[in-house]
């Protein structure tokens, strides 16, 4: 039988963690009583900047009761400033009783209240893992490549901690059991005919494929692997074999990891192959004669020596890590590259070719040993916390570390790391001898000022480690690159609309540069209240309009393989007004996806919805 269920309160608690001082929210008298399928609706009005502008996970309880029964129901909300998502970064080597100072402004467009700093101490190359995969976790990850450059670190973590006497069990069993399902993700992109592709579409990709099996490979050792799916992918990739040496190429390859020049693809191809245990005598002699000595390219040069020493060729080799080490800056990083196999750019194309050049010079430390120090310093300087650049600029990295802690690893030492702001201690750490990880100091984000602030590390006694700092914050004004090739325009078509109303997005995307841009992304803030209709996406990648999508929280991110020289794509995402209130959404930004340090970004959009 059924019965009313009369409800004599009705209260709903918001606890934002750790803002304690927020006082607690009630929603009295909205709902008297709710009889048999009835439904009803209280509301709470509570703005953004009453909690101090935090970006914070509030936990929302509501609770029903009445004389015979009671019930509660708990959600998870982020709380999110508006504006536009800032980060300032600053990172390197501090050595035992030294001081490193780093000057670092603060525009004047800060929102009041979101400043958060996050400072580390990396005391092992697990403390470097860890935080990459932190924020690798952060990027959208679609595709094969990103799903790997997110998995494979996870493979270095697992070989470290069993190479090292009291790991931390729970974190080992951790990392393999995520291995294990980013394994079950990757082996969904296999093609029908063979190899690997960004999203599983035949035909497959060569230089892609290559990746994959070097990843693979390196994963048997810790997880069960598929081995017919690694002999048939060695197969493929060996198929693929120029009569006159080189690879052939997918021609529908224009994205990052296909649309890399021929001489970058072999060189690569080449690599993997020489990794995986392959007989690649002939590749390497042809890349040698055809892509090494006909182009002065250090990416190249680094591939072609890592190869060498990896065959046993090391007085081949030795000739060509003498001439990475010509290209050597007084900074530390390895320039006179022209692209990579991902068709980077900036930084992190400096970044990949500097990484490359390390793991070649490592096979003879006792000759290069200057060059490899200088460099590892100059690659510790790029971490932006926890990642260095593109996907493949902090894969590279993070291989570099690793290889230079087995051959220099020394135990840490005890001592202290103390942090200078604007003249003032505000922090500090305490090392202990062999301590792993990371550490990190407590959020100083109060201590930062609008303006230049001065923030000095120091180390007392310890060790020789890297460190990172970095302030998170949000401003109202973008930090749009004029490196950016793309411009975003979004508008939503209807500004107001009523619960259960359909709505679209208007995206407009343009590659304004002359050139053909590789892996291209739209990231597109959607206002809270208003829901992306999945079946609208599915359909702008059947009709070809978008390569695929992907629902990161309140923003939708749009990718596409290629852009052709001064192309424009112009789309639409249905969304749904589903619960009523006045939002305004996270800022959209475009960008490449192997050169992400430029950015362009555009104003959240604004939407009211009415009961």
């Amino acid at each position: 039988r059924r019965r009313r269920f009369v409800i004599f309160s009705y209260k709903i608690f918001m606890d934002v963690s750790p803002l304690s001082s927020l006082p607690q929210l009630r929603v009295a008298d909205k709902l008297n009583s709710i009889g048999p399928g009835d439904r009803s609706r209280g509301s709470l009005n509570r703005k953004e900047n009453s909690l101090g502008g935090a970006r914070e996970s509030c936990r929302i309880t509501v609770k029903g009761e009445s004389p015979h029964s009671k019930d509660s129901i708990t959600r998870s909300v982020q709380v999110v400033p508006n504006g536009f998502p800032f980060q300032i970064c600053a990172s390197g080597l501090i050595a035992p009783d030294h001081i490193t100072t780093h000057k670092l402004v603060v525009p004047k467009e800060l929102v009041g209240g979101t400043m958060k700093t996050e400072i580390k101490l990396y005391c092992s190359p697990q403390g470097n893992i860890t935080q990459a995969l932190k924020s690798l976790n952060q990027r959208p990850c679609g595709c094969f490549e990103q799903t790997s450059t997110t998995n494979y670190p996870l493979t270095m973590a697992v070989q470290y901690l069993k190479s090292h006497e009291g790991s931390d069990k729970m974190e080992l069993e951790s990392c393999i059991a995520n291995l294990k399902a980013g394994y079950e993700k990757l082996v969904g992109y296999e093609c029908k005919d063979g190899g690997f592709d960004w999203f599983g579409n035949s035909p497959g990709h060569e230089a892609l494929t290559a990746y994959g099996l070097m990843q693979f490979i390196d994963m048997s050792s810790i997880i069960s692997v598929d081995s017919a799916m690694i002999e048939r992918t060695k197969a493929w990739l060996l198929g693929r074999r120029k009569e006159n040496g080189g690879y052939q190429r997918n021609p529908r390859a224009l994205d990052s990891f296909g649309g890399a020049p021929e001489e970058h693809t072999d060189a690569y191809i080449t690599w993997a192959l020489t990794e995986s245990g392959l007989d690649t005598k002939k590749d390497i002699d042809y890349v040698v004669a055809n892509c090494a000595e006909k182009k002065k390219d250090a990416y190249i040069w680094a591939l072609v020596a890592i190869c060498l020493y990896k065959s046993g060729r090391r007085e081949e080799a030795i000739v060509w890590s003498r001439k990475l080490a010509e290209l050597l800056t007084p900074e530390g990083s390895v320039v006179d590259e022209q692209t990579s196999i991902v068709g980077s750019g900036g930084s992190s194309l400096i970044v990949e070719a500097t990484a490359l050049s390390i793991l070649a010079w490592l096979n003879d430390d006792d000759s290069f040993g200057a060059s490899t120090t200088k460099a590892i310093e100059y690659i510790n300087t790029k971490c932006r916390n926890g990642d260095f650049g593109s996907t493949q600029a902090t894969l590279l990295a993070l291989k570099a570390i690793v290889e230079f802690d087995k051959a220099r690893a020394s135990a840490s030492q005890e001592g202290a790391f103390v942090v200078h702001i604007n003249g003032k201690e505000e922090g500090r750490l305490t090392l202990e001898k062999k301590t792993e990880g990371t550490l990190q100091v407590a959020d100083l984000g109060t201590k930062i000022v609008v303006g230049e602030n001065t923030i000095a590390v120091e180390m007392l006694k310890g060790s020789k480690l890297a460190y990172s700092i970095s302030l998170d914050f949000f401003a109202s004004k973008g930090n749009n690159s004029k490196e950016c090739a793309t411009r975003l325009i979004t508008k939503l078509n209807d500004a107001s609309l009523k619960e259960g109303q359909n709505t679209e997005i208007q995206v407009s995307l343009e590659n304004i540069s002359n050139n053909t841009l590789s892996m291209t992304m739209a990231i597109i803030g959607v206002p809270g209240g208003l829901e992306p209709r999945i079946d609208k996406l599915k359909e702008l990648v059947k009709s070809q309009q978008v390569d695929f999508y992907e629902i990161l929280g309140r923003r939708v991110a749009l990718y596409w393989r290629f852009m052709a020289p001064q192309e424009k794509k112009n789309l639409l995402i249905d969304v749904l007004a589903a619960v009523p209130g006045s939002y305004t959404g996270p800022a959209s930004s475009t960008y490449l996806y192997y050169t992400d340090e430029y950015m362009w970004w555009v104003d959240g959009l604004k939407v009211e919805i009415t009961p």
